[in-house]
């Protein structure tokens, strides 16, 4: 049954749709079965525990990005500012300037690592070097 490229390939070999139906939706269950087997028995990852961190204490530019995009999504939806914006509206350049004042809420971010261990990282470290 492998190989067909579309849906006349396969009618052309002589399946009606329903057939076709219902080959998709049991490969459907088994594949789902089989992302939960593998889900129980290959965790996510543990968190790596103690004062030796891999990481760098830097934001990087994707995680700058990442924390400047989450603060601009909840400025526009109606969360006050944290610093005086004067007649600006634009919630991603309130975000960079709360930024640049040092008053964003206390955020964390989490860095995954091949062996899946993740090390979680608060904005205040990240930012004080």
């Amino acid at each position: 049954m492998e190989g067909w490229g579309t849906l006349s390939d396969a009618c052309a070999e002589g399946l009606n749709t329903s057939d076709i139906a219902s080959v998709g939706k049991q490969a459907d269950e088994e594949l789902t079965r089989e992302q939960i087997e593998y889900a129980r028995s290959n965790p996510v990852g543990e968190e790596r525990l103690g004062p030796a961190r891999l990481g760098m204490p830097r934001l990087t530019k994707f995680e700058l990005a990442r924390v400047i995009s989450t603060r601009a999504s909840q400025l526009a939806n109606n969360d006050p500012p944290r610093c005086d914006v004067g007649q600006e509206t634009d919630p991603v350049y309130i975000a960079q300037m709360e930024y640049s004042k040092g008053v964003l809420p206390p955020y964390e971010v989490r860095r995954y690592h091949h062996d899946g261990t993740w090390e979680r990282w608060t904005l205040a470290e990240l930012c004080s070097s």
